[in-house]
């Protein structure tokens, strides 16, 4: 699969649609990276949003949660911290 960096500071890439089919995004955990469905329409603005909500402490998270009301965004949330809970754990066994 071909990637192409979106966002290196937070690991978020860009594959060809038609290897991902309808997926929109997953997380690769061989390559530690969020990988997106490039043929999306809003790519640019969903990296962005991605970029934004994992540079937010976890109570901003918290309250973007909260005062979202749209559910596919709350899911994309609850997908992004998944993501940050992983790369926690991953980077603290690898100081160890």
């Amino acid at each position: 699969m071909n990637l192409k960096i979106l966002n290196g500071e937070h690991s978020i890439m860009s594959a060809d649609g038609e290897e991902l089919g309808k997926t929109l995004f997953f997380y690769s955990h061989s390559r530690d990276a969020i990988v997106i469905n490039n043929n999306y329409t809003h790519l640019d603005k969903l990296v962005e949003l991605m970029e934004t909500y994992l540079d937010l402490s976890d109570r901003s998270k918290k309250e973007a949660v909260e005062r979202t009301e749209n559910d596919v965004i709350r899911d994309w949330f609850a997908f992004l911290n998944r993501v940050a809970r992983i790369r926690r754990m991953l980077y603290k066994s690898m100081r160890h």
